[in-house]
C-alpha cells in the first residue's frame, strides 16, 4: 500500500514537473518564423530554462541585425574552425573535455542523429549566432559609454550590470509580445 501511494505520488510529481516538449512542436514564432523543438535543442536541451535563453538569443541576433552589424560567412568559417583547425567532428570529439562529449551525445540521441553530425549542426548554429550576440552585448553594454562607472573588479558592480541586462532581455521579450512579434505556445 505505501508502495503504491509512493508510486502515484511519484507520478502525479512527475506529471507536474514542468511542460514536455517533442522535436517537432512548435515552441515559439518570432516575427513570423517558427521557432521548433529541434531548433532549441541545436544547442540546448528542450526544458523552459533554455527556450527561454534561446529566445533571448535570437531576438539579440535580430537587434543586431538591425542595429547594423553583419558578420561574414567568412568570418564564421574561421571561428568555426579556429579551435580545432583541421580537424572533422569525429577527431574534435575525442579531444573534448567528457561532459562536453555526453551533452553531445544526448543532444544527438535526442534529435536521432549521430554525435558528430550533432557537433557539426551545434558549431555551426552556435558560430553563426554569438559574433552578433557579442557584438550586441559590447555595443549596448560594454562600450566605453555604456560601461562608465563600471568596476569590473567588484562583485557588486558586476551583479548590478548583470541586472541591468537581465532587465533589458526581459523588456525586449516584453516588446516582441506586445508587438506581436513573439508568440510564445
Amino acid at each position: 500500500m505505501k508502495f503504491r501511494i509512493l508510486f502515484i505520488f511519484l507520478l502525479l510529481l512527475t506529471a507536474c514537473s514542468g511542460t514536455s516538449y517533442e522535436n517537432e512542436d512548435v515552441i515559439a514564432v518570432l516575427k513570423g518564423e517558427e521557432i521548433k523543438g529541434r531548433d532549441i535543442l541545436a544547442l540546448y536541451p528542450l526544458n523552459d530554462e533554455h527556450i527561454e535563453i534561446y529566445i533571448k538569443e535570437e531576438i539579440i541576433v535580430i537587434e543586431a541585425k538591425e542595429m547594423g552589424i553583419h558578420v561574414s560567412r567568412e568570418e564564421i568559417e574561421r571561428n568555426k574552425n579556429s579551435l580545432y583547425p583541421g580537424l572533422d567532428p569525429s577527431e574534435i570529439l575525442q579531444h573534448v573535455q567528457e561532459n562536453n562529449r555526453q551533452f553531445y551525445e544526448e543532444q544527438a540521441v535526442a534529435l536521432d542523429i549521430q554525435p558528430e553530425e550533432y557537433y557539426e549542426i551545434w558549431r555551426d548554429t552556435y558560430y553563426s549566432r554569438d559574433p552578433y550576440i557579442q557584438e550586441y552585448m559590447n555595443e549596448k553594454f560594454f562600450s566605453p559609454a555604456s560601461a562608465k562607472g563600471i568596476d569590473f573588479m567588484k562583485q557588486e558592480s558586476i551583479d548590478k550590470l548583470n541586472k541591468e541586462i537581465e532587465t533589458h532581455l526581459d523588456e525586449l521579450i516584453d516588446l516582441y509580445k506586445k508587438n506581436g512579434d513573439l508568440i510564445i505556445n
